[in-house]
């Protein structure tokens, strides 16, 4: 039987933590990311890249060249995902501007091609992700969540409003009809909790994040970031420090650090227990964006130039920079007289970079969907530059 609940006519600023248990199977977290998922228009898993446009395709990174091309949406592809086992793949259609024409997730063989499964959903979809043991679909739609069964095709779980899962799928954030966060559920999709959190933006929801074991939620805003018990909804840490709106946070070590993006010009990393700072980031300039890889090593940062910054010769707007976590130090910048790829630039212009589930590489993807180079992360150093 499908649930659906309704987060519509809230009249206070709540936060939204859903509980899902029958997809409570023991699985390692660690076989998934630990940041954000900050789009979800492409995946990597170190060898292969799966892009959405200009179609779904499943790319060779060592060549560059195309694997497979999944055919069968008859509307934009907005978001893709790996399976845990890396066999199959997962797509789902929509329009983010006119009324869609598909809406449809397909689940394919990654090998061959070959659609094997297609989950209905009703609005267009923006993001996808595997439960870790791989029976269940998590899906981001413009209505809310949807949860799936794999096996069957068949939705076991509907909430309107809910915008991010936990890596469990467990729980969830979500967002009422006015745009702001939302409330709790429990077990079955029963309520738990909730959180007052006055005038908090819709994109909070985005790039917020629950710790690997779903048992925090890191909420960033003006000036501080917060975490939350996410089964009480009680205030759990303060982090305070940041001067200016705190746009992104992630945890890191197995959800025993934090760390924050702020339009202050810094990243910091904190301790989540006490919340005292560890580490400073200095940036020239605001930091708009975020990337962390999966064992916490590393930090990519995305950075807009502060007024008449000597570098920006070409009015191109910002930089990125790589991290060493630990250290503190600043690997390699990415800036326009330097960066001959576009690392930088790329991201800035809606192009797609991420990590290797293994930390060691990142991928840089243009704003069409192609492979456009691939970093080492230790490094800094371009491996390989992938020419149309």
């Amino acid at each position: 039987m499908k649930r659906v609940f309704h987060l519509a006519g809230l009249n206070v600023a709540l936060l939204l933590i859903v509980a899902l248990a029958a997809q409570a199977r023991s699985a390692r977290l660690s076989d998934f990311a630990t940041g954000p998922v900050f789009d979800s228009r492409f995946a990597f898993d170190g060898k292969r890249l799966l892009t959405a446009e200009p179609g779904p395709t499943l790319w060779d990174m060592t060549t560059g060249q195309p694997l497979q091309v999944f055919h069968g949406h008859t509307d934009e592809v907005q978001a893709v995902a790996f399976s845990p086992d890396g066999r199959q793949v997962l797509t789902g259609a929509g329009h983010s501007v006119i009324p869609p024409k598909d809406t449809s997730i397909r689940l394919w063989d990654a090998d061959t091609g070959m659609e094997l499964r297609r989950f209905e959903s009703t609005s267009s979809v923006g993001r996808l992700q595997f439960s870790p043991d791989g029976t269940r679909v998590f899906s981001i739609a413009g209505r809310g969540a949807e949860v799936w069964d794999v096996h069957t095709g068949r939705q076991v779980l509907a909430v309107a409003g809910g915008r991010l899962f936990s890596l469990d799928g467990r729980r969830l954030l979500g967002t009422n009809d006015k745009g702001t966060i939302v409330t709790s559920y429990g077990p079955g999709g029963q309520a738990l909790c909730t959180i007052p959190i006055p005038a908090a933006p819709v994109f909070s929801t985005q790039f917020s994040q629950f710790s690997p074991d779903a048992s925090l939620v890191v909420i960033p805003g003006p000036g501080t970031t917060r975490t939350w018990d996410a089964e009480t909804c009680r205030p759990v840490q303060v982090f305070a420090g940041d001067t200016v709106y705190v746009v992104q946070a992630s945890f890191i070590a197995g959800g025993r650090s934090i760390i924050t993006a702020s339009l202050d010009r810094s990243a910091r990393l904190w301790d989540a227990r006490s919340g005292r700072e560890l580490r400073r980031y200095e940036h020239p300039g605001g930091v708009e964006a975020m990337l962390v890889s999966r064992d916490g090593t590393r930090l990519l940062t995305r950075w807009a130039f502060p007024p008449d910054y000597p570098e920006d010769s070409h009015g191109q707007g910002g930089c990125a920079s790589l991290w060493d976590v630990e250290s503190g130090r600043e690997i390699r910048r990415f800036c326009p007289e330097l960066d001959k790829v576009g690392l930088g630039i790329s991201w800035q212009r809606n192009g797609l970079v991420g990590f290797s589930p293994d930390g060691g590489s990142i991928a840089v993807v243009t704003p069409s969907g192609i492979p456009a180079a691939l970093f080492n992360a230790h490094t800094g150093e371009l491996i390989r530059q992938y020419r149309r």
